[in-house]
C-alpha cells in the first residue's frame, strides 16, 4: 500500500526498496505470534517529498466506504539510529522466504537477543526486503529499543494484548501442508 501511495501510476516502483521497512515490536517468543508491528518509510531531509506524499494521503483516507486498513492514517516518528546485530538472508518475494524467515531467521535473531541483550530489555526486528537484490536485511536494536515504540505502550501493557495472542504449531502446520500437497499429487479430481 505504502508503494501504491507513493507511486499511485503503474511502473517501476523498486526505487522505494531500500526505503520501505517494518519495524516489528512485540516479538515475545522465538516464533514471534502475532503482535504489533508498523511499516513506513525511514529517510533522512534529502527525500523530504516522500514523507509529504505520504501525508497527503491521510486527507484521502476519510472515506467512508474504505476498509478499516486502507483507512490507517500516515504518522511521523523518529527511530534512533544505534548499535544493531545485523543480518541478511536470501528473499524471494514468495510463500517460502516468508515460512523461511518466521520459522529461521526470526527464531535465530531471537535466540541471539536472548543471549546477548541485558535481562528484560525488549527484542525488536526492523526489517527491510530489496526485490532486485533478493535480500533482506534484519537489524535487531542492542540499545534504546523503547524508542522504537514511539511513544506506545510496551508489549504487556498494551490493551488487546491477550487477544492478539494466536498460537501457531509449527509440526501441525507441517503435517496440514503435507496433506495439501498428498492431495494435489493424488491424481484425484
Amino acid at each position: 500500500m505504502i508503494r501504491e501511495d507513493l507511486q499511485p501510476k503503474e511502473g517501476d516502483d523498486s526505487m522505494y526498496d531500500d526505503d520501505l521497512f517494518a519495524v516489528y515490536v512485540d516479538m515475545v517468543s522465538p516464533t514471534g505470534g502475532v503482535g504489533r508491528f508498523f511499516s513506513g518509510i525511514l529517510i533522512d531531509g534529502s527525500k523530504a517529498a516522500m514523507k509529504q506524499t505520504l501525508l497527503e494521503k491521510n486527507m484521502a483516507k476519510k472515506k467512508k466506504d474504505m476498509s478499516p486498513v486502507d483507512k490507517l492514517q500516515y504518522e511521523i516518528g523518529d527511530l534512533p539510529s544505534v548499535r544493531s546485530a545485523v543480518v541478511k538472508f536470501p528473499w524471494t518475494d514468495g510463500f517460502v522466504s516468508a515460512l523461511l524467515h518466521n520459522y529461521k531467521v526470526f527464531p535465530a535473531l531471537y535466540k541471539y537477543a536472548k543471549q546477548n541483550l541485558p535481562e528484560g530489555q525488549k527484542f525488536i526486528i526492523s526489517t527491510t526486503c530489496n526485490r532486485e537484490k533478493q535480500m533482506c536485511t534484519h537489524y535487531v536494536p542492542m540499545i534504546k529499543e523503547e524508542k522504537f515504540l514511539l511513544g506506545h505502550p510496551d508489549t504487556m501493557s498494551y490493551e488487546g494484548y491477550k487477544q492478539d495472542q494466536v498460537k501457531v504449531d509449527p509440526a501441525l502446520l507441517l503435517k496440514d501442508l503435507k496433506k495439501i500437497v498428498t492431495l494435489n499429487f493424488s491424481g484425484d479430481d
